[in-house]
């Protein structure tokens, strides 16, 4: 999931996808895209 924010994939998708990023900004803090992909750099998410 964080590979796809990452990379750009949109909320028009599908429902769940807004649903999911909800729970990971909760989870991580995060008040959006930009500050969760910082997070996933941060702590080797992303290849």
């Amino acid at each position: 999931m964080l590979r796809a924010l990452a990379s750009g994939s949109t909320n028009k998708k599908a429902k769940t996808v807004a649903r999911h990023l909800d729970n990971i900004y909760a989870r991580i803090g995060a008040a959006n895209r930009a500050e969760t992909t910082a997070f996933a750099a941060r702590h080797g998410l992303l290849e």
